[in-house]
């Protein structure tokens, strides 16, 4: 993901904020790709499937597909417990998780202020599908990208749910702040976020728009990005990043 927003001159991984359904919860269904979304808040119980994709960007003309992906991979939840890819289809079930934290929740919302939870002692644990395998980095998120250049300028979109966990009933809110680096400037948003115990989907969406010589968006001059993170779980793609470890 590192190597996709090149041309903004900002790093990935600060769209990726760590930082995403009733009594009866559905799961994302496999309806031809866009793995089908749902209520935010799941339940007891949170049942995941659906096709997996990979994630292709082309320098060239700076534009972005999504291969199907074919093989078969077996991936940690972070959690004691597998995530199985068979065939380029992933399924996943989950109940109360086991390593559920007693911290703050300031590192499930990194690049915000005053973090604060309206009830204290909430346990809470965020899933993640992952797999070091010797020099190569496996994860997996539901998430898309959007890039619209046009000769000077452009923007691009960066969508992301992740699965949050808490033992209770809790409202969590931060402020949002602005970061400014050189010509380039990150901004947060406030929020405010009604979780219930269970399962419950977190929804990031970041906009970056940037300036650049004709042509030559590797070459942006500014650029700005704003990330908005709500209590969503629309329509988006299961993506497996294959990295190496090189950092």
């Amino acid at each position: 993901m590192k190597n996709y927003v090149k041309w903004f001159g900002i790093i990935a991984l600060v769209v990726i904020v760590g930082f995403s359904m009733t009594a009866c919860p559905t799961g994302d269904n496999d309806d031809g790709g866009n793995n089908g979304g749902g209520n935010a808040v799941i339940g007891a119980k949170l049942e995941l499937s659906g096709q997996v994709y990979t994630m292709t960007f082309n320098q060239t003309n700076y534009t972005v597909t999504f291969p199907e992906y074919k093989g078969n991979l077996t991936l940690s939840d972070g959690n004691g417990g597998t995530a199985t890819i068979t065939g380029g289809k992933v399924n996943y079930t989950i109940e109360t998780p086991n390593n559920l934290l007693a911290s703050d929740f300031d590192d499930l919302f990194y690049g915000y202020d005053n973090v604060t939870a309206n009830v204290s002692n909430v346990k809470w644990f965020r899933l993640d599908f992952y797999k070091n395998d010797a020099n190569t980095y496996y994860s997996l998120r539901k998430n898309n990208t959007v890039y619209n250049l046009g000769n000077t300028s452009g923007t691009a979109t960066f969508e992301s749910v992740r699965y949050v966990y808490v033992d209770k009933d809790v409202t969590i809110s931060g402020k949002g702040k602005t970061q400014n680096s050189g010509t380039q400037t990150s901004k947060t948003n406030d929020f405010s976020l009604a979780l219930k115990e269970g399962w419950n989907a977190l929804y990031s969406k970041s906009i970056f728009s940037g300036t650049y010589p004709a042509g030559n968006p590797s070459a942006a001059t500014s650029s700005t990005s704003t990330e908005t993170i709500s209590l969503n779980n629309p329509s988006l793609k299961w993506v497996l990043d294959i990295s190496q470890n090189d950092y």
